[in-house]
């Protein structure tokens, strides 16, 4: 397959082109001293989780040591609900941060004032038990939009009324997690903050087992009034959920749905007064910013005097909140923010001052350190205790932890995660920077993930990205299984089918056909690697009804043969960088890569018949890309043709705006051949904008640079045969991240500003990092592998050993060893055997030669490096 792609021959646009080379730009970079991973590029601020895998509590520290809370609430400081910040009252000054190893979150960070020296470490205490953590009994369904401080309850009562639980124009939606066929009786809080006047907002209580009740909180109890309702459920299905929901009327003029607080008690629950004192026998109980397990978060103050005289100091906590707050005294003094978190510290607080709205001065004693001695304190930070705080009582808190108790639990979490279960050893690079980055990058994909409905969900992100996209999902999941965690990405791609339309199509996002070709190539990519012909054929009717939808699409286009997306597909959106709704390209490419794909799939499953009829469908549809491409080609300033991703010769963008998806289509599309001229023109055209090695404008960010599009642009250079600008993309995409080893999506150049786009840490650029530096070391082209296209030299250093440890690859696991001699004269590849579909393994020499080896057998080939 690999030697019979098609190319899309423009021959007179590119007749006046070179073939190989842009016009004034190099090919390969040149030659320069040997590569390292120094974070010379790095942002100027940053955010790094520290939460456990799967922990729906998602814990970040800031830049400056800022423990941060509560992501998605207006009006805190980058919009998390709670801020603390560690210092001295005197100040500090920042040095530098770190984790204390790649596989190791406790985020180290160092500062110093004069003489002192100051470190601060923060982490999450990890459990003491083998057994796995109970989860949540309520899970929120429908998002984690609230509203903290909304009411000023007209009566004294839970402090979780003041907070909402919102669904705007939209509808709550809840689990609640039970014996199968269990009988329970709900009670919904509301208090209701906004309204004066019944009518404006009824709301519909639905609860499993139970007609739907709609109620009206103002008639039945007043503005800012808190009241309860009862409804009785019971799990009818027998599927272990009671399902809940609060939405609104249709005719209502308030469609934004609102819920304070909510129970559930096996049989009766107490009275009304009762539960406004938090009974201890609920079965489960859930306020906005609560559906979390209990954590502990510790923030541990080492401050060395480095002098030869004493020196005083006083540690604080500046802490900004959007909920409200209170100083209680219990375990001496402890601090109240909301109804969910508690602040205590190891040797007392000793005073709490007041500052600008929302923001409180936490003070401990003042420590008086002798010449060239060593002290610590530490913060303690309790989270989402299962019995709430009743407004204005004394709290039973947690005793606040000694010193010599916080170093311990330190100490046990540098143990826990070190022998956490997690695919570290799947890739091992010789490079310790590159190796460091690795594995940060699964770290940080684990700790972005969540149990959602009893199963594994895969997220972007920790914040504002906190959700499976179809595209970045895709990669997200390519990425887990390759190394080896096909199961747990099985249910991410089965989350993806499941969002098919009747019509067949996919389309989350509006008019964004690329989603059909996306979830073509992302379940038939996912069956190769994971080599379940079974699970493929289970999915088989899913993917002809997507095959028949793009099919639908390309008729819908094909009305007016004036148009400029005549028999392409409709106009749609682009994304990356490009937010018009007009005939482009992007979608047509990914349609194209998910057709392919299934044709690939067909062929492996021996489904002849769609094998054949797609094949036919896929060679119109790519003519009438060439033929659409051929109309619209431009040249840039330096001279390279190129095509725009918006059709009809569209000149309001920079060319290089929105081309992600025809890199995705020459890999791992595949599209392209080699040597195809309208695919070299691309590259000829993005490789010409460079800026600190990346790509430089082709996102949302003007002049900014799209972190792991590095990644993009590398995996089409090594399709197209430039594996060492790939490798040298691969420090230049590194070099991108910080300090803690975590990317943000867009940032701009060094010394141009401080503007940044989208979540940190984004794993999408840790899944990219993870693919590229795999995909230097084996790639597939069509039927056959090939090895070491890609490796860096620094790799192949004297005694050097690189290995992939069961990689999955569309021909089954890859179990590779590449091992240099001693003289760094020679190396030895030893591979493993593949299953019958590769037809050829291909090694690719440092010296530009090939060799084979036998797939279905395996072998050690020796070669040569250094000069004779």
């Amino acid at each position: 397959m690999y030697g019979s792609l098609r190319s899309c021959v423009l021959t007179a646009f590119f007749v006046s082109q070179t073939a190989s080379a842009a016009i004034g730009t190099p090919t390969e970079p040149p030659s320069v001293e040997a590569r390292t991973v120094d974070f010379r590029y790095s942002l100027p601020w940053w955010q790094t989780a520290i939460c456990m895998p799967d922990d729906p509590d998602k814990t970040l520290v800031g830049k400056e040591g800022q423990a941060l809370f509560d992501y998605g609430r207006e009006g805190g400081y980058r919009k998390f609900g709670i801020c603390m910040q560690p210092d001295l009252a005197s100040g500090t000054r920042w040095v530098r941060q770190q984790t204390h190893t790649a596989r190791v979150p406790i985020v180290e960070t160092e500062k110093e004032a004069g003489p002192l020296k100051v470190l601060e470490e923060a982490f999450v205490v990890v459990p003491t038990k083998s057994e796995p953590e109970e989860p949540a009994r309520f899970e929120r369904l429908d998002g984690d939009n609230c509203n903290m401080n909304w009411c000023k309850p007209a009566r004294a009562c839970p402090a979780g009324f003041c907070d909402i639980m919102l669904a705007n124009n939209g509808e709550l939606r809840y689990h609640l997690r039970v014996p199968k066929k269990a009988r329970m009786t709900i009670v919904f809080g509301v208090c209701e903050g906004w309204h004066k006047e019944a009518g404006k907002r009824p709301l519909v209580l639905g609860a499993e087992g139970a007609v739907s009740r709609t109620v009206d909180p103002i008639k039945d109890f007043g503005p800012s009034e808190p009241g309860l309702y009862r409804v009785k459920s019971e799990d009818t299905n027998g599927d272990g959920f009671i399902d809940l929901s609060v939405g609104t009327p249709r005719d209502t003029a308030d469609r934004n749905a609102i819920l304070n607080m909510l129970w559930a008690f096996e049989g009766d629950p107490p009275n009304d007064e009762a539960i406004f004192s938090q009974p201890e026998n609920a079965y489960a109980f859930l306020q906005a910013g609560l559906a979390m397990p209990e954590r502990r978060v510790v923030v541990l103050m080492t401050l060395k005097n480095t002098s030869s005289e004493p020196v005083s100091c006083q540690p604080t906590m500046r802490v900004q909140s959007v909920s409200a707050w209170s100083v209680l005294p219990v375990q001496g003094t402890t601090v109240v923010l909301g109804s969910t978190t508690r602040l205590t510290a190891t040797c007392g607080i000793d005073t709490c001052e007041p500052r600008a709205k929302g923001e409180l001065l936490v003070s401990l004693p003042t420590m008086t350190l002798p010449a060239n001695e060593s002290a610590q304190v530490a913060f303690v930070i309790d989270r989402n205790s299962k019995t709430a705080i009743p407004a204005g009582d004394s709290l039973g808190a947690k005793s606040a932890l000694n010193v010599s108790e916080v170093v311990s639990l330190r100490d046990a979490a540098r143990d826990w995660w070190e022998k956490l279960d997690l695919p570290y050893s799947t890739v091992q690079i010789p490079d310790a920077g590159i190796q460091q980055m690795i594995e940060s990058s699964v770290r940080n994909i684990w700790q972005a993930r969540e149990i959602k409905q009893g199963r594994i969900a895969f997220h972007v992100g920790p914040t504002c990205y906190r959700s499976l996209f179809i595209v970045d999902g895709s990669f997200l999941l390519e990425s887990a299984a390759m190394l080896g965690r096909g199961q747990d990405a099985r249910a991410g791609v089965e989350y993806m089918l499941s969002k098919q339309k009747p019509d067949g199509g996919f389309e989350l996002l509006h008019r964004y056909w690329k989603e059909n070709g996306i979830v073509c190539w992302a379940a038939t990519r996912h069956a190769f690697l994971t080599q379940d012909k079974d699970w493929l054929r289970t999915k088989w009717p899913a993917l002809r009804r997507v095959i028949e939808n793009t099919k639908a699409l390309r008729a819908e286009a094909s009305k007016d043969p004036n148009a400029l997306d005549y028999r392409l597909l409709p106009a749609g959106f682009t994304d990356g960088g490009l937010s018009e709704y007009q005939p482009e390209y992007s979608n047509v490419q990914w349609n194209l890569v998910g057709m392919k794909a299934a044709i690939a799939a067909a062929h492996w499953l021996g489904e002849t018949e769609d094998e054949s009829a797609w094949q036919k469908e896929y060679d119109d549809f790519y003519a009438t890309f060439c033929k659409a491409a051929e109309r619209d080609m431009l040249k840039d300033k330096f001279g390279n043709a190129y095509l725009p991703t918006m059709m009809g010769n569209y000149r309001n963008h920079t060319p290089q705006k929105g081309q992600w998806s025809f890199c995705h289509a020459i890999y791992p599309g595949q599209v392209f051949a080699i040597d195809d001229p309208l695919a070299q023109g691309q590259m000829n055209m993005l490789r010409a904008t460079k800026v600190e090695g990346l790509v430089c404008d082709t996102g949302w960010m003007r002049d900014g640079l799209w972190t792991y599009f590095a990644s993009f642009y590398a995996h089409a250079a090594l399709w197209m045969g430039h594996g060492g600008e790939a490798a040298q993309m691969l420090y230049d995409y590194a070099n991108h991240a910080v300090p803690t080893r975590v990317w943000r999506e867009e940032q701009k150049p060094v010394g141009k500003g401080n503007d940044e786009v989208g979540d940190m840490p984004h794993n999408w650029a840790s899944a990219e990092f993870i693919r590229l530096t795999i995909h230097l070391l084996e790639i597939d082209r069509g039927d056959e592998l090939h090895l070491l296209e890609g490796m860096p030299a620094e790799w192949l250093k004297p005694s050097m050993t690189t290995r992939l440890n069961g990689v999955a690859t569309p021909f089954g696991p890859l179990d590779m060893i590449v091992a240099v001699s001693g003289d760094g004269k020679t190396a030895v590849l030893e591979v493993k055997p593949l299953a019958d579909n590769c037809k050829a393994v291909v090694v690719h020499l440092p010296g530009g030669g090939r060799r084979e080896i036998a797939p279905q057998q395996g072998g050690k080939r020796t070669f040569a490096l250094a000069d004779p």
